[in-house]
């Protein structure tokens, strides 16, 4: 209808293409030059980034899996190791023990969890009195930041038994400071026992050796013999046993 009036120079025109704004506008080369190098540049720093992004992600994945992969061999060594371990904060209050030191404390997690092992485990000593804070193993590990082991130490169970247990303590520091310990026990209650009922079983059969009626000799398995009592040892003429 415009060429028809005549008025075709206000007909709307399709846009310039590229290659037309090249030919008519030199400069316009440089600037798409400039414009595409300038977009390059971009594009190569957006996938760099994104590329180290992914590397990061994945490195966090698997540091993510390494370290659940060593809490769980912990907690799979503490569960299953024969001793008992209570671990301590900085305050010396229990923050986690297993379940072998719940077994033979007769405490629960859930019981002792934020009390002080002092007050509930090792408050007093062999003969019910008090066992004063300070004097307490795990006080003087936190003092000096140096592990200390126990053998024969005492225990106390929720039931008010005694335990004797074999002890190490270790430190956790940070920057030189103590945060917290672990305390590591071994019930060696019943193998004390054992051994006082021996020492008293092998005393009460030397008092029947050395004063039996009969001569007695105590010969090992090649003959030899390791001892007399005192009938025997004046049959034989030899010095009786002290």
């Amino acid at each position: 209808l415009l060429e028809e009036l005549h008025l075709g120079q206000y007909a709307e025109k399709p846009p310039p293409t590229l290659m037309e704004r090249m030919q008519s506008h030199p400069d316009f080369v440089v600037l798409l030059v400039l414009s595409l190098a300038g977009f390059s540049a971009l594009g190569v720093v957006i996938i760099k980034q994104k590329k180290a992004e992914v590397e990061l992600a994945g490195q966090r994945e698997v540091l993510e899996a390494s370290l659940a992969n060593l809490e769980r061999q912990s907690r799979m060594v503490l569960e299953m190791t024969g001793e008992g371990v209570v671990i301590l904060n900085a305050s010396q209050a229990i923050t986690g023990l297993n379940p072998t030191a719940a077994n033979i404390l007769g405490w629960t997690l859930r019981e002792l969890i934020g009390e002080s092992f002092h007050q509930y485990i090792r408050h007093s000593q062999m003969d019910g009195s008090p066992l004063p804070a300070d004097e307490c193993i795990v006080a003087e590990v936190f003092q000096t930041g140096k592990e200390r082991r126990l053998e024969r130490d005492l225990l106390w169970c929720r039931d008010g038994t005694p335990l004797l247990a074999d002890l190490v303590v270790r430190p956790m520091l940070q920057e030189g400071d103590v945060v917290g310990a672990i305390v590591v026990f071994r019930d060696v209650t019943l193998q004390h026992h054992t051994e006082v009922a021996l020492k008293e079983a092998q005393e009460r059969v030397q008092v029947l050796f050395d004063y039996a009626a009969e001569p007695l000799l105590m010969l090992d398995g090649s003959g030899i013999c390791l001892a007399a009592n005192h009938v025997a040892a004046e049959l034989l003429q030899r010095p009786a046993p002290e």
